[in-house]
């Protein structure tokens, strides 16, 4: 036997739900999580693209860094032994074999 109820929204909504259909608020839920795997696949689809894009690019960018690299050692390096040749050129402390040779000459005066 059919009960007989009045046919208002609340009464067809839960016969929707008890027939299976899916609410309002259960396809909200569906499409924004849809959305949300769309730009996930998006933007990892993009990121494989611009990847393998500009990969032989910075390949090139970092051979350049590297050369550019190895010449500014080299450069350092030749700076670095000039300083240390004028600092022990132009020294006024003596060296240690003459500090020594200095202290004999002294000591025995």
């Amino acid at each position: 036997m059919i009960k007989n109820q009045p046919l208002t929204i609340p009464n067809i909504v839960s016969a929707l739900k008890k027939a299976g259909f899916a609410t309002k608020k259960d396809l909200d839920g569906g499409l924004n999580s849809l959305r949300k795997q769309i730009d996930d696949d998006q933007f990892e689809a993009r990121s494989e693209f611009y990847a393998k894009m500009i990969k032989p690019d910075l390949k090139r960018l970092d051979d350049k860094i590297d050369k550019v690299n190895d010449s500014l050692s080299l450069q350092i390096s030749g700076i670095k032994d000039d300083l240390s040749g004028l600092s022990s050129e132009f020294s006024t402390s003596p060296s240690r074999e003459e500090f020594e040779k200095l202290s004999r000459s002294i000591l025995t005066q």
